[in-house]
C-alpha cells in the first residue's frame, strides 16, 4: 500500500479547513480524490483494516486547528484525524486515516428448502394472484397438462397446490393482465398441439377455465407485451416446429386474433420483449437453439416486426434476459447456451443492435436465465439453472457490462426453469428454482444483508 498527500493552507481565511488531495493504493486498486478536511472523502479499498500516517510540512503562518471525520459508504468506512501544528514560518499537518472495508455480499444465498410439485414441472412464474402483497407461484406441469398455484404465506413457505387444466404438454407459464382488469391472468404455450392457454385470474388467487387460441406447431416458449399501442396485452409465442414467431393481439377480453408469423432461424425456443432502439415500441429477442444465435425483431408499433437480425451466441441457446448491465440506459442481453456451459453477454448500443459476445462460463448444460440485483449493490446480477450438473451458478455484475467468476449453489435434480421474486417480504430478492426430475421446487432466501 502507498499514499501521497498534497495540503494546501488557505491564508485568506485561517479557520477554513485545509484542502487535501489523497492518491491511495490498496494492492492493485489506485484511487485519487480531493476535499476539504472536515467535509467529506471518497477512497477505494480491496484490503481489510487498512491504517495509514502521513506528515506534509508547509511554509506559511496559520492557526492550529483540529478536526476528525468519519465518512461511511456501502464498501467502506473512513476515519480521518487531522491535528496542524503552526509556527511563524511552518505548519505541519499530521494526518491519520483508518480505512474498514465492509465487502459486499457475494453469497447471496444460503441453503434451500423444498416443497412437491406435480410431475415433471418444467417452467415457473410469479406474481401476486390473490392480491394480498405476497409472491405466489404458478408452474406448469408437462405430464399432466396442468398450472399448479402455490399462494404464498410471505415467510419463504406456500401453501399446497391447486391445478388448472391447460392445453397438451405446456412448456412454459407466464403471467400478464389479458382482460385489463387489473387482475393477474396465467398463459401457457402448449406444444404438442400448437397452441396457448389463458387462465383469466380472479383476483382471489383462483382462475377460471382455460380459453385456448391456435399458436404454431411446437410452440415453447412465449411473452406478453402491447405490440400495437391500443393499450391490450398481445402474445408473442415462439414456434420450434415452424421456425417462426406468431404474434397473437389481444382482444382484451383473454382471446386474441389468429396469429401472424414471422420467420426466425432454426429450432426458436425462448422469446422476450423489451425496447431495444429506445423508440418506445416493443421488440422482440428469440433464442434460436440449431442456429447458434439471437434473433432481433424490432417492433413497427402497429403489431409487426421487421425481419430478424442475428448475433451470434454460444453453443444451442436456450433462454435469454435482458436488462441494463453496464448501467448506460441501454437494454443488454445475456443468453444461457446449454451445450457449451457458459452465458453470452451482448451489450446494446441503443439503436437495436448490439456489440459482439462476451463469455462467462457456468455448470453443465445451463436452461434459464434471470437478472436482478441479488447483492443489493445498484447493479444487475444474473442466476443460471444448469440442468446436468443440479445447481444455479450466480453471477454477480460488476455494472460495466462485466461480470464475476460464477458461485455455485446446489439444487434437486434436474434444474429446468427458475424465477425471481420477494418470498419473505424482507424486500431481497429470493429464488424458486423448479427441479423436473424430483417433482420439487427449491425455495432460495436471499441472505444478504
Amino acid at each position: 500500500m502507498s499514499a501521497a498527500f498534497l495540503a494546501t493552507p488557505e491564508t485568506a481565511n485561517p479557520w477554513k479547513p485545509l484542502s487535501l488531495v489523497i492518491a491511495v493504493i490498496f494492492g492493485d486498486l489506485l484511487v485519487i480524490t480531493g476535499m476539504a478536511l472536515g467535509l467529506g472523502l471518497g477512497i477505494g479499498l480491496n484490503h481489510n483494516n487498512q491504517n495509514l500516517t502521513q506528515v506534509v510540512t508547509t511554509t506559511t503562518t496559520i492557526s492550529t486547528t483540529s478536526s476528525t471525520t468519519t465518512t461511511t459508504s456501502s464498501s467502506s468506512t473512513v476515519s480521518i484525524t487531522s491535528t496542524t501544528s503552526t509556527t511563524s514560518t511552518t505548519s505541519t499537518t499530521t494526518t491519520s486515516i483508518t480505512a474498514t472495508q465492509v465487502v459486499l455480499c457475494v453469497n447471496t444465498f444460503g441453503s434451500s428448502t423444498t416443497f412437491a410439485t406435480g410431475p415433471q414441472s418444467v417452467s415457473i412464474t410469479s406474481g401476486d394472484f390473490n392480491r394480498d402483497a405476497q409472491s405466489d407461484l404458478a408452474i406448469a406441469d408437462i405430464t399432466d397438462n396442468n398450472v399448479g398455484v402455490f399462494l404464498g404465506n410471505g415467510d419463504g413457505t406456500f401453501r399446497s397446490q391447486v391445478n388448472y387444466r391447460v392445453g397438451q404438454e405446456p412448456n412454459f407459464v407466464t403471467t400478464g393482465d389479458f382482460n385489463s382488469d387489473g387482475i393477474l391472468d396465467l398463459v401457457t404455450a402448449n406444444s404438442a398441439i400448437g397452441t396457448v392457454s389463458i387462465l383469466l385470474g380472479n383476483g382471489n388467487g383462483t382462475f377460471q377455465t382455460q380459453i385456448i387460441e391456435s399458436s404454431g406447431t411446437n410452440s415453447f416458449g412465449l411473452t406478453s407485451g402491447d405490440f400495437n399501442g391500443d393499450n391490450m396485452q398481445d402474445l408473442a409465442v415462439a414456434d420450434s416446429g415452424d421456425n417462426a414467431v406468431s404474434i397473437l393481439l389481444g382482444n382484451n377480453n383473454g382471446t386474441f386474433q389468429i396469429g401472424v408469423p414471422y420467420n426466425t432461424s432454426v429450432l426458436p425456443n425462448f422469446i422476450i420483449s423489451s425496447d431495444f432502439n429506445n423508440d418506445s415500441k416493443i421488440d422482440l429477442a428469440v433464442t434460436n437453439g440449431d442456429s447458434n444465435n439471437v434473433g432481433i425483431l424490432l417492433g413497427n408499433g402497429n403489431g409487426a416486426f421487421q425481419n430478424q437480425i442475428t448475433y451470434q451466441t454460444g453453443t444451442s441457446p436456450v433462454a435469454v434476459v435482458a436488462s441494463d448491465f453496464n448501467n448506460d440506459g441501454k437494454v443488454d442481453l445475456a443468453i444461457a447456451n446449454n451445450v457449451t456451459g457458459s452465458v453470452s453477454i451482448l451489450i446494446g448500443n441503443g439503436d437495436g443492435s448490439f456489440q459482439s459476445q462476451t463469455i462467462y462460463l457456468t455448470q453443465n448444460n445451463p436452461y434459464e436465465i434471470q437478472a436482478g440485483d441479488l447483492n443489493n449493490d445498484g447493479n444487475v446480477d444474473l442466476v443460471v439453472v444448469n440442468s446436468a450438473s443440479n445447481s444455479i451458478s450466480v453471477l454477480i455484475g460488476n455494472g460495466n457490462g462485466t461480470f464475476q467468476t460464477q458461485r455455485i449453489h446446489k439444487t434437486g435434480s434436474n434444474p429446468v426453469s427458475l424465477v425471481l421474486g420477494y418470498f419473505n417480504n424482507d424486500r431481497k430478492l429470493d429464488l424458486a428454482v423448479v427441479n423436473g426430475d424430483d417433482n420439487t421446487t427449491s425455495i432460495f432466501l436471499n441472505t444478504c444483508p
